[in-house]
């Protein structure tokens, strides 16, 4: 942004315009490419307007975002979030709202609520999360064989959450959450082998849990602060 413009932006519309223009050179594509491309999404935005929103003189509503996630071959999250700084770095949701980058994505892939700020009572911890479970994924009427796929998925994502969590605290967490997801997957694969074209959807689903390590009986016991 040049002289003394103020931004029109927050925090997340910053990092959306540094990562739609890291993605367009990336890619080998100029402003006019991605005008182009745009424009073949029936999402016209003029060169112009981008070269406003390189230089943070334009907002990104929603459908800019989606727009631009199609025309960069990303998801929208990949555009919302940094994608090149430390797991236990701070990123700003809002103006006065931040959490470390792994939890950030977590929560923004629909993992698991944001952390939140001192001692949470265990029956309004279970409700908030309960919550989040119910809402932040899309209602599917699936049962059976596509249940039992959809629960072995989000093991994998449990899985990763542990995995990748550096703080103790949340490691103990999503420990518990790894172990309920993994009795609610066994519950869901009995229904399905009644369904014997469950099998090649289930092989699939179970490649992406990662292989067996030590590193899930003994996390790393690397700790940090937080807030949010």
């Amino acid at each position: 942004m040049s002289g003394d413009q103020e931004s029109m932006l927050g925090p997340v519309g910053r990092q959306v315009v540094r990562n739609v223009l890291a993605l367009a050179q990336a890619r080998g594509l100029s402003l006019r490419d991605l005008s182009a491309s745009l424009e073949g999404l029936d999402s016209k935005i003029l060169p112009s307007v981008l070269h406003r929103l390189a230089n943070e003189r334009r907002r990104v509503d929603a459908d800019d975002l989606v727009a631009f996630a199609v025309a960069l071959g990303v998801n929208p999250s990949a555009l919302l979030l940094p994608r090149d700084v430390p797991p236990d770095a701070e990123v700003d949701l809002t103006p006065n709202t931040s959490a470390r980058a792994w939890a950030a994505w977590a929560w923004a892939d629909g993992r698991m609520p944001l952390p939140w700020a001192g001692p949470v009572p265990a029956a309004e911890r279970f409700t908030r999360e309960t919550d989040f479970a119910r809402n932040a994924r899309p209602v599917f009427s699936g049962h059976g064989a596509d249940r039992a796929v959809l629960e072995t998925y989000e093991l994998a994502d449990r899985i990763e959450a542990f995995l990748t969590a550096s703080d103790p605290v949340i490691q103990g967490v999503e420990r518990d959450r790894v172990l309920r997801q993994a009795r609610e997957v066994l519950f869901r694969i009995e229904e399905a082998l009644a369904d014997a074209d469950a099998a090649v959807q289930l092989e699939a689903a179970a490649r992406t849990l990662p292989e067996p390590s030590a590193r899930y009986a003994q996390p790393s016991e690397q700790s940090g602060g937080k807030r949010s």
